[in-house]
């Protein structure tokens, strides 16, 4: 529902409600946010392809690492 009060967000979710009691004379069309199913299943059968220049390029992106993998000896240098 839109708020009425100043300084407020937008919007406020106003509650749920039975399909006999439903306080709206027509409901809005369902949203759909994509085409095709396999677009938000993740196939395993696929290769992942890892960019570890990306990753590693950026001190900003390596900070997002555990500190316990940016320690390991063997990465010594490429981390």
């Amino acid at each position: 529902e839109k708020n009425r009060r100043p300084n407020a967000q937008e919007w406020f979710f106003y509650g749920f409600f039975a399909e006999s009691n439903i306080p709206l004379p027509v409901l809005p069309e369902r949203a759909d946010y994509f085409n095709d199913i396999s677009d938000i299943i993740f196939d395993y059968r696929l290769p992942i392809r890892i960019n570890t220049e990306h990753i590693l390029s950026d001190k900003e992106r390596v900070k997002r690492l555990p500190l316990e993998l940016r320690n390991v000896q063997n990465l010594s240098g490429a981390v």
